[in-house]
């Protein structure tokens, strides 16, 4: 059977690396794609030709804050904050280069949902065949992101933490593992649990594959301490000015102290956040179904998806070739 007709999860690693068709179309498919995602998004956030759309929800706290600080003014000094200054960061340097513009706002959610579209892709093309891939990408476009149309910190962080999966699937070599490292600083510069809950994932990882290795501890140590260093250095490296100016004692505070007291509670609503309508009883049915279904159905892939493929990896239904490393 010719090579470009095979899933990608079947070819060989030493087949991978030869040239085919399917690899030299690679780069016109991705454009192709990506296009699409982008026009996609574009007409969600502007009215044609070029007319922004002023978006709500969470990122509105984080440009304000960017402007606030193309004003002088200072995080955890001048205005209160309780998550790291990431998101403050990114949307301050955008209003730096380009200027306090609506359509700057609505241009940094239309480049962020590329981006996760494209890791989306990355990630499942090394594990599926393309066109599922696809699939998983524009389910991720249409179900989640375009929903909301929400540049805030979560999803700059799902970004870092969905880089550094990307760039370990493949393998966990030390240049690899720093740059997973560094990703994962990052990804706690914008959000501090997600950075540290990836960073324990990723250990949990390297743990479990020397375990079923050889037993021996002495290569997971090694590889451990270059993603700790590359993690903490990074971080470090963000967090100095801001460390610098208002002391880490304050930064403690709004970042752990007052999240653990104020921020931590149980669900907004009884559904565990999806929404409640107070005239639940007088709404159409079929607008109720059609609601909560949808939340359903995001809510329920991801469990559903991993016990499938766990089963699946249990009894090994997979092709010898499948590498359930990547998994």
């Amino acid at each position: 059977m010719p090579i470009e007709r095979l899933p990608q999860w079947q070819i060989e690693p030493s087949q991978e690396a030869t040239p085919s068709p399917r690899h030299r179309t690679s780069s016109w498919f991705m454009s192709l794609m990506l296009s699409g995602i982008s026009g996609y998004l574009y007409l969600n956030l502007f009215v044609l030709p070029n007319v922004p759309i002023l978006l709500s929800g969470d990122q509105v706290f984080f440009w304000m804050n960017g402007q606030r600080m193309l004003h002088g003014e200072r995080p955890y000094l001048d205005f209160f904050q309780f998550t790291p200054p990431g998101a403050d960061v990114f949307y301050f340097a955008l209003f730096r280069v380009f200027g306090p513009h609506i359509w700057v706002l609505n241009f940094a959610v239309l480049i962020l949902g590329v981006a996760l579209c494209w890791l989306c892709f990355v990630i499942a093309n090394q594990i599926m065949e393309r066109h599922l891939a696809v699939l998983s990408a524009l389910l991720f476009l249409t179900l989640i992101y375009t929903r909301l149309l929400n540049a805030t910190h979560h999803y700059f962080s799902a970004l870092a933490v969905m880089s550094a999966t990307a760039i370990l699937m493949r393998e966990d070599s030390p240049r690899r593992l720093a740059i997973a490292g560094a990703l994962l600083g990052i990804a706690s510069f914008f959000t501090q649990t997600h950075g540290a809950a990836a960073l324990l994932a990723f250990t949990l990882l390297l743990c479990w594959e020397r375990y079923g290795a050889d037993g021996s501890w002495q290569s997971f140590w090694r590889k451990e301490r270059i993603l700790l260093l590359s993690f903490a250095t990074a971080l470090l490296i963000l967090s100095a000015p801001f460390i610098a100016s208002a002391g880490l004692k304050q930064l403690w505070y709004c970042q752990v102290t007052y999240v653990r007291k104020v921020m931590v509670h149980p669900p907004e609503t009884h559904l565990l956040g999806m929404p409640q309508y107070p005239n639940l009883r007088t709404l159409p049915l079929l607008f109720v179904i059609s609601e909560y279904s949808r939340h359903f159905l995001v809510y329920g892939m991801l469990p559903t998806t991993y016990l499938v493929v766990l089963m699946r990896c249990r009894r090994k239904l997979f092709p010898p070739t499948f590498c359930f490393r990547k998994v």
